[in-house]
């Protein structure tokens, strides 16, 4: 019987990006508005980690592909090197998907793949492969 395979091609997503966008002003407006310096530079860690995470998500380092193969899955980069075998998926619904990619550092392991970032074909083929798992 051969193989079967089923990619599924991750996009940047334009939710992901407005909300981390949002999120990260939002504290920058917090901090910078303070009356009290000291609060800002002790906010500085917080906007490296948001850098960080924006870096993770969206940079070079961001999934690009979902690759099911039989009973394996396999998350790639843009340029095709390995992010994470058999990702665990933490929480799915019919629009959302969280997954935990094991080779990221503790505290951003967890990525959610956003509504805008799959076709409703590709929706629907990662619903079937889910239930199946």
């Amino acid at each position: 019987m051969p193989k079967t395979a089923i990619g599924v091609s991750l996009r940047v997503s334009n939710w992901g990006r407005l909300t981390t966008l949002a999120l990260v002003g939002l504290g920058l407006f917090a901090l910078v508005s303070h009356p009290d310096a000291w609060l800002a530079i002790a906010g500085l860690p917080l906007i490296l980690v948001a850098a960080w995470r924006w870096y993770l998500d969206f940079g070079p380092a961001a999934p690009a592909y979902l690759l099911f193969e039989d009973s394996e899955c396999r998350v790639l980069d843009r340029s095709g090197r390995e992010l994470a075998r058999q990702p665990r998926v933490l929480w799915w619904s019919y629009l959302w998907l969280a997954l935990e990619l094991p080779g990221r550092p503790p505290g951003f392991k967890a990525w959610l793949i956003w509504p805008d970032m799959v076709s409703a074909e590709e929706r629907r083929q990662l619903r079937r492969l889910l239930k199946r798992s």
